[in-house]
């Protein structure tokens, strides 16, 4: 009996047709597992047939994809003689295809457990500590990496390089924040929204995500995109149970844009909150001390230090006619030099030398944005002191009666302000794009050639002949070849599944070493 025993379960010299995709998936489930071993269908999960036929009905057309003709029906050996080496396009068909889901922050769905099963075999306890065993798992560093932790990171990048490539970074961001959490593990949570303990905060809490016992602000950006959040539901944030927020950046980086990934992020704490809504928008105004003497000069000088801007005499010194030495802001050898002439200047002087310091003095009505967020200097004054004490009750006080929390404003720090806050640090740059995703395919290539490239290939060319049959898109003869070529797909299936299970536990007895 052919195609297939009358499809199946079992005949009993029944005409049996099939109509839909939950026949067809049944039908291809027990061709299936008729011919595995007890060992083989034990290696296989019970989902298998779902998550590996998703997209059976997907409207790809493999056969512009792939460089060889689907219906040549090439056996395993000659497929894998052929494909020595395989195009970008052929190394995606090669891989598992994981759905684009919305749910893989939440940790009771299906596309989050199916995350989960990739990124469990990536080793590391913090974000930064798996981010570095994927960017050495891709660049070969990494000696003997498993089967699993390979296809693990070779499906990392490809997500995360299809979230940079077809998605905006506020509709991506959404979706890495999920992924993200699917990649850190079943004790990690997405949360998209604010919580019944954060009282007045309104609309998208600040916790993107919850990795182990951190909090994260997550946020996809590009190169030059500014960092940005709620005043107010900063403040409810620290109002409730939570003592701090993580905010980590991923920015789009490298010559494209879907590049890499560079990982930065800074801490957020109460005792510690001037550090970073203070410090970067610190600003300055000039002022003036009138000085009396050489000794009196000196003293105000190393006073002031790095601030000083410049010094007037009351007449020309040496070749300096306006008597005006300036210690310019930038370049620190340029102002070395200019303080080096100064000095030696100075030397030379009498000691009723009378000169004018002038010197950048801090003033924080000059700065934009901390004024919009404070408010007055009163108030600000508020805010320090309350976090002096070390009160968190009066510290949400005084923030709740800032500019920033009564009119619902917005903060922002730019690319340059975000990184020099004092704790920030860069996690990991991480490698993306086709070109790194193929370089990584090809370290692994031999391994990858005998187990998981073939199955999923020829998943593929089965994909495209069951579906060109069922969609009618042939008649006659050549609709009864599709049938016949997927009949024959199955075969090839089963082989290749059954060389792939070999070669890992070869691989494994073996420990795998990458090819560089």
């Amino acid at each position: 009996m052919s195609w297939h025993k009358e499809f199946l379960s079992e005949n009993r010299n029944k005409k049996k047709t099939i109509s839909g995709k939950k026949g067809l998936f049944s039908l291809f489930e027990e061709v299936y597992r008729e011919k595995l071993t007890e060992k083989e269908k034990s290696l296989i999960s019970e989902d298998f047939i779902q998550n590996t036929l998703f997209e059976i009905f997907s409207g790809i057309d493999y056969s512009n994809i792939t460089r060889r003709s689907l219906h040549e029906n090439k056996s395993l050996s000659s497929l894998l003689e052929e494909e020595k080496e395989y195009s970008e396009q052929e190394i995606r068909l090669g891989l598992p295809k994981l759905r684009i889901s919305e749910d893989w922050g939440k940790p009771e769905s299906q596309d989050r457990q199916i995350i989960q099963r990739f990124s469990s075999s990536i080793g590391g306890e913090t974000l930064q500590e798996k981010l570095e065993t994927i960017n050495d798992i891709a660049t070969g560093k990494v000696q003997m990496a498993s089967l699993g932790q390979i296809l693990g990171t070779l499906v990392t990048l490809e997500v995360l390089y299809t979230i940079l490539a077809q998605y905006t970074e506020s509709a991506g961001g959404f979706i890495f924040e999920g992924f993200l959490a699917g990649l850190f593990g079943e004790n990690s949570i997405q949360i998209t929204d604010v919580g019944e303990d954060d009282e007045g905060a309104t609309g998208k809490p600040i916790t993107d995500v919850q990795l182990g016992d951190r909090e994260y602000s997550l946020k996809l950006l590009g190169p030059g995109t500014a960092v940005k959040g709620s005043w107010r539901n900063m403040t409810e944030h620290f109002a409730s149970h939570r003592d701090h927020v993580v905010y980590l950046d991923a920015r789009r980086s490298g010559k494209a844009a879907t590049d890499s990934l560079e990982f930065g992020e800074f801490v957020i704490t109460l005792p510690k909150f001037m550090e970073v809504f203070y410090e970067p928008w610190r600003a300055y105004a000039a002022a003036e001390t009138a000085v009396k003497s050489k000794e009196e000069l000196l003293n105000t000088l190393e006073k002031h230090g790095d601030l000083t801007i410049a010094v007037q005499f009351s007449g020309p010194v040496g070749r300096i006619r306006s008597g005006r030495f300036k210690l310019k802001f930038g370049d620190p050898e340029v102002r070395a030099a200019a303080s080096q002439k100064l000095m030696a200047a100075i030397e030379t002087m009498p000691e009723n030398t009378k000169a004018t310091v002038v010197w950048s003095k801090e003033d924080y009505t000059k700065s934009t944005r901390a004024t919009q967020l404070f408010g007055s200097g009163a108030q600000f004054n508020a805010v320090q002191d309350a976090i002096k004490s070390d009160n968190k009750e009066a510290i949400i006080g005084a923030l709740r009666k800032t500019d920033g929390y009564l009119k619902k404003k917005q903060f922002e720090f730019t690319r340059k302000q975000a990184e020099s806050i004092a704790n920030f640090q860069h996690i990991s740059t991480l490698l993306l794009g086709e070109e790194q995703l193929k370089k990584t395919w090809m370290i692994y290539g031999d391994i990858l050639r005998k187990t998981v490239t073939p199955v999923y290939l020829i998943m593929a060319r089965f994909n495209e002949n069951v579906s060109k049959y069922f969609m009618g898109t042939e008649e006659g003869q050549a609709r009864k070849s599709l049938a016949l070529a997927a009949q024959q797909d199955l075969g090839a299936l089963k082989e290749a599944t059954d060389e792939a299970i070999s070669a890992v536990e070869q691989s494994e007895k073996e420990e795998y070493t990458p090819e560089l």
